[in-house]
């Protein structure tokens, strides 16, 4: 797929610029701003008339699939039972069908880290993953990608 005239938003030194942006097996391939590439057999081309296109966004603290409105009053993002559970894991209780994950991919958030809540002192370890992708496996980039680790008043109650 070849997305042309985009106000294209990089991550890198040029900011954002008029441009276009070849994607191949769903994954962003080539970026550019003067002239079109040579066309690959069958790409689909895309004209955006100047809307702007940008990254992914990345919620960096969220406990997306381990409490929602479906999930109440279950909620897997706090362990009430220990105030230190360092060898939980937030992987192992999230809800692959919750529908945040849709909202928020339809919002641009395309990676979160979801992970415990604070009611623990040390409440376990959260993870990275995709909000899009099937099998729902597809989407982990990491299963545990930190410790989180909480003080003040929410362990305190």
């Amino acid at each position: 797929m070849l997305i042309t005239n985009a106000r294209v938003v990089s991550c890198g030194p040029c900011g954002s610029f008029h441009g276009w942006i070849r994607v191949l097996q769903g994954k962003i391939d080539q970026v550019g701003s003067a002239g079109l590439p040579e066309l690959e057999p069958g790409e689909e081309i895309i004209d955006v008339r100047s809307k702007w296109v940008l990254p992914g966004l990345i919620d960096a603290a969220t406990t997306l699939g381990l409490s929602s409105l479906e999930s109440a009053p279950d909620w897997d993002a706090d362990e009430h039972t220990n105030p230190v559970t360092p060898k939980l894991r937030a992987y192992d209780t999230i809800n692959p069908l919750d529908p945040g994950f849709d909202e928020a991919l339809s919002g641009g958030v395309t990676t979160v880290y979801t992970g415990p809540g604070d009611g623990n002192v040390i409440a376990g370890q959260g993870a990275v993953l995709k909000t899009a992708g099937e099998p729902f496996s597809s989407r982990l980039v990491s299963p545990t990608h930190d410790l989180k680790i909480a003080l003040g008043g929410k362990p305190k109650a």
